[in-house]
């Protein structure tokens, strides 16, 4: 094998390396984030910069840095300390990590079934309202409510919030009922 051919193999070896590191990493970074925000003490909704995150892997140290936050405008420009817990449990700050594991070992409040954590392709388990019972989806709760909700609402497993959520369409008053018809 002659030395150009070596050098070469080399060369792809290294940048399929460097490849794979930025898309890692950038894949580990994505998506959004919940996080208690240090300046206002409450649950925030935060995406990273996914992409500076991958980039910066392959020559230093991981960057780092908040793209967005349901905390802005009001906050916006603070130091953005709230990237130490996403870095210390990158995984663990996801929605769905979180759901996973609020849901783990519960019972369904209308049928006590256990309830199955949630995953991709599967029906949802979701939420109860203790008092009004209106029913919510997991993922339709916006990020940032996840903590309260999980602190307030009685779980419900996917079954009997889809047939929930279907009933309470199916009774809901319409207009053309409440009108007399001629």
């Amino acid at each position: 094998m002659s030395t150009q051919v070596l050098l070469g193999v080399l060369i792809a070896g290294a940048l399929v390396a460097y490849a794979a590191m930025a898309f890692v990493t950038w894949r580990r970074f994505e998506g959004t984030r919940v996080v208690t925000c240090p300046e206002t003490d409450r649950p925030a909704a935060v995406t990273l910069d996914a992409r500076r995150a991958a980039v910066s892997a392959v020559w230093q140290a991981t960057d780092l840095k908040v793209e967005g936050c349901s905390c802005w405008p009001s906050q916006a420009g603070c130091d953005q300390a709230c990237v130490a817990q996403i870095a210390a449990a990158p995984d663990g700050t996801r929605g769905l990590a979180m759901a996973i594991g609020y849901f783990q070992h519960k019972r369904c409040a209308i049928c006590q079934c256990p309830i199955a954590p949630p995953k991709a392709g599967t029906l949802r388990p979701g939420f109860m309202h203790p008092v009004t019972h209106q029913v919510i989806a997991w993922d339709e709760v916006p990020p940032e409510d996840l903590p309260a909700v999980f602190a307030t609402r009685r779980p419900i497993c996917p079954p009997c919030t889809r047939a929930e959520s279907f009933r309470r369409r199916i009774d809901r008053p319409s207009r053309d009922r409440m009108t007399p018809r001629l």
